[in-house]
C-alpha cells in the first residue's frame, strides 16, 4: 500500500501543513524509515496528489533513534534571512521587478512571477529580514506549493456547493 503522505518519497506520518494567505508555508511530519537522511536540503512532500516543493529547516528538525521530525519550509528558507541594505536608482522610476529579483537574489530564493510597475527614482532597504523588506513592498507575497515566491495576492476559488 502506497502512503498518502510521502517525504521525498519516505512515506511520512503526522504530517501537518500551515498555508497562510500570504507569506511562506510550512509542512512538519514524522519519518520513520533509516534511509531518511536528516539534513538542510530541498525536499519535496506531497500529500495526496499535491506536491510542496521546499527545504527542510534543520534547525526546527530532530531526530530520536530511527524517527525523524522533520519541518520543511517553502521554497529555499531565505526569506527569514536578514540581508545588508541595498539601494537602487534610475530617473524613469526603479522597475519593481528589479527590486524583486534582487531580494529573491539575496535570500536565495526564485520569482515565479514579474511584477509590472515603478515605484520612484529612488528606492532602497535597510538592513532587515528579507521576508518584512519584500512584505513592505508587496502585502500580498507567498510561497507557492512549487517553492516559487510571487508578488501578487493569491487567485481565490469559489467553494463548490452551498
Amino acid at each position: 500500500m502506497t502512503s498518502l503522505t510521502t517525504i521525498d518519497g519516505f512515506d511520512a506520518v503526522g504530517v501537518t501543513l500551515w498555508a497562510p494567505y500570504s507569506g511562506r508555508w510550512i509542512l512538519s511530519g514524522v519519518v520513520t524509515d533509516e534511509g531518511f537522511a536528516l539534513s538542510e536540503r530541498r525536499v519535496t512532500a506531497a500529500i495526496g496528489t499535491q506536491s510542496f516543493v521546499g527545504t527542510i529547516d534543520i534547525s526546527k528538525s530532530s531526530e530520536y533513534l530511527k524517527t525523524k521530525r522533520v519541518r520543511i519550509v517553502a521554497g529555499a528558507n531565505g526569506w527569514q534571512k536578514t540581508i545588508t541594505h541595498q539601494a537602487f536608482h534610475n530617473d524613469a522610476g526603479v522597475k519593481k521587478l528589479t527590486i524583486a529579483k534582487a531580494l529573491a537574489k539575496a535570500a536565495g530564493e526564485q520569482l515565479g512571477d514579474e511584477p509590472p510597475d515603478k515605484v520612484g527614482s529612488d528606492w532602497g532597504w535597510k538592513d532587515d529580514q528579507a521576508s518584512k523588506i519584500l512584505g513592505s513592498m508587496f502585502p500580498d507575497w507567498y510561497v507557492g506549493f512549487d517553492g516559487k515566491t510571487y508578488t501578487s495576492a493569491r487567485s481565490s476559488v469559489e467553494p463548490a456547493g452551498s
